[in-house]
């Protein structure tokens, strides 16, 4: 029985994931590196440091990875800050799920307490029970890890929650787990072996649920 529900955030919840893309894409322009974009889509997903080692690997010392990654993070926030960043169909289905009582939290590779204050600048963390970020767990997506510590933390056992996930790392972590996975691509084009893996592929969160839960929408 499906009884709780886990999401990711980035890409998923808020559409923080094209914000990034796109800062990284124009710093890398401003600085003629047109051959990054693909060690970019690669990071999507995982945990900063790991992002960053993988974009560090792919410069290849041609410019200062440091000063590129502050510049990054710089237009980043200019991107994010004071703007509406809620996934379309975000909103009505967290207010169904509170509605009839499903337990939520959020398994997240960004920081814990940054990730509660994304969501409660975007007036959703007061829908989830649980917050769990990357600095929780020693090992990031795709470890399992995070999402059985948000099952954990939920009262919960993996098998009985529904995943949320848009990236290949997160698909692979909750599939790990054991959760139900629905895989809801955002930026990056679904990878047939990360297809396979999970449940169910959606083309938005409540497509995703309506098929699963449908008598939610009754």
């Amino acid at each position: 029985m499906l009884t709780h529900v886990i999401f990711d955030m980035d890409g998923t919840l808020l559409d923080t994931e094209r914000c990034y893309f796109t800062a990284l894409m124009e710093i890398a322009s401003s600085y003629g590196l047109d051959d990054l974009e693909d060690a970019f889509r690669s990071s999507i997903g995982l945990r900063g440091e790991q992002s960053w080692k993988i974009i560090d690997t792919a410069i290849n010392s041609r410019i200062d990875t440091e000063d590129f990654i502050s510049q990054a993070r710089k237009r980043a926030i200019e991107l994010t800050s004071d703007r509406m960043l809620v996934k379309p169909g975000v909103l009505e289905v967290l207010t169904l799920l509170k509605k009839q009582k499903f337990p939520m939290a959020v398994a997240t590779s960004s920081n814990t307490q940054t990730a509660k204050g994304r969501l409660g600048d975007q007036s959703l963390l007061s829908y989830f029970d649980v917050v769990v970020g990357g600095d929780l767990v020693d090992n990031a997506k795709p470890d399992p890890k995070i999402y059985e510590l948000a099952a954990q933390k939920l009262g919960a056992i993996p098998p009985h929650c529904i995943a949320f996930e848009d990236s290949g790392p997160g698909v692979l972590s909750s599939v790990a787990a054991g959760c139900f996975t629905i895989y809801v691509p955002d930026i990056n084009p679904i990878p047939k072996n990360i297809e396979k893996k999970c449940q169910y592929v959606a083309s938005s969160i409540s497509v995703g649920l309506r098929e699963i839960l449908p008598n939610l929408f009754d």
